[in-house]
């Protein structure tokens, strides 16, 4: 719906109400709204004037698209699990049986042992880094990923840049302990994690690898894109 009213270019764009009634809710957590969905409704009927919030926007040259994100895109690893446990032929069962956690676990697990690492490009300005073993690469819109794990912690929706976590493929022990860090929000300090905020990033991964965008899957792809941030109007009060 988002990528639709943007891309009508309106001269008054119409603001977007969201209620979280999904499983992660990272876009609630992110603008500090309720995930409860009773109060985060009063959020929206008791709003009075729109809020205008950083949207994440892309223009991928490979596939000749362009779109908005209102919480990441990740290459690699996060979208390789989204793309497994979509795949699933029991999702909707386990989703009927409220254990959707365990197909995403499953999905974690299987991702874990098979998913290589591969080259990646980032361009920032005129500078250039390279890491031939990137692993896990998240552009992300506020601090949240994957039903709240604490990915990019000083990201927030009224900075006017992005921000790129990077994870390079470590040796298993050392995969389980980023893992750890990651829950405890303290993964910043690893020297296999690169962080970049930046208003403008340019990334080029010449390996096809799943892309996922606000938990959607995107395929998979060479990646050769750039991402900007933006704004967008939202009917929500966050201070109700």
């Amino acid at each position: 719906m988002l990528n639709g009213l943007v891309d009508a270019s309106l001269s008054h764009p119409i603001p977007v109400a969201y209620l979280p009634v999904g499983s992660g809710n990272d876009f609630a957590k992110g603008i500090k709204m309720s995930t409860r969905w009773r109060a985060a409704l009063n959020q929206i009927l008791g709003c009075s004037t729109s809020t205008w919030f950083n949207i994440g926007t892309f223009r991928d040259t490979t596939k000749d698209t362009t779109g908005v994100f209102t919480n990441n895109i990740g290459i690699g690893f996060d979208a390789a699990v989204v793309n497994d446990a979509n795949g699933k032929s029991d999702k909707r069962l386990t989703k009927r049986l409220h254990l959707g956690w365990f197909s995403r676990m499953s999905s974690l697990i299987s991702v874990v042992y098979n998913q290589l690492s591969f080259p990646l490009t980032v361009h920032v300005g005129q500078h250039r880094d390279i890491y031939p073993h990137a692993y896990l690469v998240t552009v992300t819109n506020h601090p949240y990923l994957g039903g709240g794990i604490n990915v990019a912690p000083t990201a927030s929706v009224t900075d006017p840049n992005l921000d790129l976590i990077v994870i390079e493929k470590p040796h298993l022990p050392k995969m389980l302990l980023i893992g750890l860090m990651l829950r405890m929000g303290k993964h910043m300090r690893l020297k296999s994690v690169h962080h970049y905020h930046e208003p403008k990033l340019h990334l080029i991964a010449p390996s096809i690898e799943y892309g996922q965008e606000d938990g959607e899957e995107m395929g998979g792809r060479y990646w050769d894109t750039y991402f900007e941030v933006s704004k967008y109007p939202f009917w929500i009060d966050t201070t109700i």
